[in-house]
């Protein structure tokens, strides 16, 4: 008992160590076997849209098959074409399927498609992105 109290105790000195000389601590554990995570990039803009590229990437463990990547617009957007999979859009909402040449996303590897946002004057970026209904960050 007095060894685990120890070595506790070690643990919460080594966290507040790394702490205190500016150091990042990470919490060990198991990769969550469906994870997802979103790069957005503009290749060029004007005053009413812009052309984007979104790189899903599969940070799990287990690949994404069939994908469906959806996500949010602001009010007064739309996207007015897509490629690298086959858009629908309920606006606010869009979602594009994987195309039938490419329809998975292994663990650690990654996908990218373009689309053409147009916009009535907010330009802001896509927001809540999920993968196969799996929440992804940005």
């Amino acid at each position: 008992m007095r060894l685990l109290k120890r070595l506790a105790g070690i643990g919460t000195a080594g966290l507040l160590a790394t702490a205190l000389w500016g150091g990042t601590a990470h919490a060990m554990g198991p990769l969550a076997r469906f994870s997802c995570d979103v790069d957005l990039t503009t290749a060029s803009s004007w005053p009413t849209g812009w052309v984007g590229g979104i790189t899903i990437n599969n940070t799990g463990t287990e690949p994404f098959s069939g994908w469906v990547l959806q996500f949010e617009l602001a009010a007064g957007q739309s996207v007015s074409s897509a490629w690298v999979g086959t858009l629908t859009q309920a606006l606010p909402i869009v979602q594009v399927r994987a195309p039938v040449w490419a329809s998975g996303i292994a663990a650690g590897s990654w996908a990218e498609i373009g689309y053409v946002l147009i916009h009535t004057g907010v330009s802001d970026p896509p927001r809540n992105f999920t993968l196969n209904g799996v929440a992804c960050t940005i």
